[in-house]
This record gives C-alpha cells, sequence and structure tokens, in this order.
C-alpha cells in the first residue's frame, strides 16, 4: 500500500491530473444538458430531428439571388438564405480589399491632406456602432432617395428608394459575349504588362474582370422602364442589399485602413529610396515591391476582417435582408424545430469562416512566397 501511495503521488502530477479532470467534468455537463433538453422535448411532445427540412415552407423570401418559390421546402428555403450570406460578405469583402488598396495608394503617395482625410475617416467609422451604420445607410436609401418617378438615372440604371436597377445584357448565343471579352482582356494584359513589366496572376484577374463590365456596358440591354408607380425590367439589387453591403464596408473599411497604414509605415525607407533610383515608376514600386512585401504583415489581419464581416453579415436582419439568420428564424417559428436549427446556423457559419479562413491564408500565403 505504501509503495502504490508514492507510485500515485510521483506519477499523478497536477498538471496531468487537471486537464482529464476538466475534461470529464465537461463531458458530464454535456450530456446532462442534452438528456435534460431530450426529456423536455418528449414532455411537450416536440419531435426532433431533421425531417423538417423537407416540408413546404409556405413563406416568400423578398431578395433572392437564386430561383425560390413559397412551395418549395423549408431546405430550398435556407439554401437562399445561405446563398445571400455569402453574396453579401463577397461584396463586403471586395469592397474592404478595394478601401486598402486606395488607403495604401494615398498612404504612400498621397499628401497631408490625403492622410488628414484618412484620418478623419477612421475616426468616424471605428467610433460609431455597426448598427447605427446599418439604420443610417438603410435611412438614406429609404428615406432619401426619391421616388420611382423622380429616381435618379444614369444611361440605363437607376437609382431609387426602391433599390438600385441596372439593365441586363441581351444574349447572342455566347459567342459574340466570349469575342468581346477576351478581346478586352487581351488588350488589359498588354497594357498591364506594359506598366508593371511582367505577367501577373492579378492583372489576369484584372482583364477578366474587364472583359465582363465591357461585356455588360457595350451590348444592347434591356433596361428598367417606368410603368406606373414603379421600374419594371432590369436587375433589381434591393435597399436592404445595398444598405447592408455599404454599411459593413465603410466599418470595416475603418479597421482595415488602420492595417495598411500600420504595414506601410513599418515598410523599409531604404527600398523605397533604391527603387525610384533604379528607376521604377511609382506603380511599379507600389504593385512589385511593396505590397507583394506588406501582404505579409497585414495577411493575419485581413484574414481576421474577411471572417468577421461574413460573420456580420447576419446583422442584416435589421434591416430585412434575408441571410441565412433571418430565414432560418422564419423556419423556426413556422416548425417550432428550434434546436435544429440553432444547430443548423451554428454548423453553417462555422464552416463558413473556416472555409473563408483556409481560402484567405492559401491566396496570402502564395502572395507571400513569391515575394520571398
Amino acid at each position: 500500500m505504501q509503495y502504490l501511495s508514492r507510485f500515485l503521488l510521483r506519477n499523478l502530477r497536477a498538471e496531468r491530473v487537471a486537464p482529464l479532470v476538466i475534461f470529464i467534468v465537461f463531458v458530464g455537463g454535456v450530456a446532462l444538458v442534452f438528456a435534460n433538453l431530450f426529456a423536455n422535448l418528449r414532455s411537450r411532445n416536440i419531435a426532433s430531428g431533421f425531417g423538417y427540412l423537407s416540408q413546404a415552407a409556405g413563406f416568400e423570401i423578398g431578395d433572392t439571388w437564386i430561383h425560390y418559390s413559397s412551395q418549395m421546402t423549408i431546405g430550398r428555403a435556407l439554401i437562399v438564405g445561405l446563398v445571400n450570406t455569402l453574396v453579401a460578405s463577397t461584396a463586403i469583402a471586395v469592397l474592404i480589399t478595394m478601401i486598402g488598396i486606395c488607403v495604401g495608394l494615398v498612404l504612400a503617395f498621397g499628401g497631408e491632406l490625403g492622410r488628414a482625410s484618412i484620418k478623419r475617416y477612421v475616426y468616424l467609422t471605428r467610433n460609431i456602432p455597426v448598427l447605427l451604420h446599418l439604420v443610417v445607410w438603410y435611412s438614406v436609401f429609404r428615406e432619401g432617395l426619391p421616388p420611382p418617378r423622380g429616381a435618379f438615372t444614369i444611361g440605363p440604371i437607376v437609382l431609387s428608394n426602391r433599390g438600385l436597377i441596372l439593365p441586363i445584357p441581351q444574349s447572342y448565343g455566347g459567342l459574340f459575349e466570349l469575342a468581346v471579352g477576351l478581346a478586352m482582356g487581351a488588350g488589359v494584359i498588354a497594357i498591364s504588362r506594359s506598366i508593371v513589366g511582367r505577367w501577373s496572376k492579378l492583372w489576369l484577374i484584372v482583364s477578366t474582370l474587364s472583359g465582363i463590365l465591357v461585356w455588360f456596358i457595350l451590348l444592347p440591354t434591356n433596361g428598367p422602364v417606368l410603368r406606373g408607380f414603379n421600374y419594371v425590367g432590369g436587375w433589381v439589387v434591393t435597399p436592404e442589399f445595398c444598405a447592408l453591403v455599404l454599411a459593413l464596408a465603410f466599418y470595416t473599411g475603418g479597421y482595415v485602413t488602420e492595417i495598411v497604414r500600420g504595414a506601410i509605415e513599418s515598410f523599409p525607407q531604404g527600398q523605397v529610396e533604391g527603387a525610384f533610383a533604379l528607376g521604377l515608376s511609382r506603380t511599379q514600386f507600389f504593385f512589385l515591391i511593396m505590397i507583394p512585401q506588406i501582404t505579409r504583415t497585414i495577411a493575419p489581419a485581413m484574414v481576421n476582417q474577411y471572417v468577421n464581416v461574413t460573420k456580420a453579415t447576419s446583422l442584416g436582419i435589421i434591416v430585412g435582408y434575408p441571410d441565412l439568420v433571418s430565414v432560418s428564424n422564419t423556419a423556426l417559428n413556422q416548425t417550432g424545430q428550434a434546436v435544429e436549427s440553432i444547430a443548423l446556423l451554428l454548423a453553417t457559419y462555422l464552416t463558413i469562416s473556416l472555409a473563408v479562413s483556409f481560402a484567405s491564408q492559401r491566396c496570402f500565403g502564395e502572395t507571400t512566397e513569391r515575394a520571398a
């Protein structure tokens, strides 16, 4: 017995026992919570499981990027909400990236007026709660813009309190559009190569997007037409979507600005002088020398911002944007499947956040490897 007690005292140290005890207590607590949960569900005759996803939804969704009707299933409605969330988060991520690039250009080559303007922008955005940003932007679209009969028009583009209406290009079997896109893409590649002096994936992406933009602008379109009190036709971007995207981009842009500012201020001044001494232009210096190096500095913080804006799209429920949280809440009220709905939300947002983090790290990782 004496030898056994010595063995236990010698081997069962606190740093070994404590994690095991904490794990056992945690598992026991979770098991107790779930046992109590299922007992309460049985006592109230509430069915459990995910069979409700195959039931008819019975409710409409005002803003959809894929086809949907109330006769479709609840699972389809949740997919619509997921697509709405992904579209909004992608648009916000693109905008905050553009804000970061513009801020970098101003800080690198701008004067005192540009730096002072950026400082005021940061003070304005970071010291106002994000919910107030949402309410203000939504009020701008709903109350600040005129009705359809007095809408602002720029060619076939219409802006009113009903949203932004864009023309839809007509199709000619895809061949003409492909030719225009390839021609414009080749032109942009040639121009970009003359600027930066070499090929790069960034400029290939820019050229592709430019070709799509030119295809969208130059081809004949089916534009919106005013009939009665509203416009008919075209592609409608709702005020809820615009308010959510602009509010979160404007708010998050303040944090991105500080991230980029810190990276640029830590950039070695000797490299700046050396680049100009070698005869590089400011554009070549910014895109070939500065961006690849500061990317290594801003990568972790930017990945964090991309994940944050993806989760922050759930605030769209405040202004009525039917994102995943809003649609899931409606389905919960219809079916009463609270546990399953919350579990699906948790699993979906966890998967999206991990996927965004992984994709961003891979993208920034390739950039830093090229810079090294």
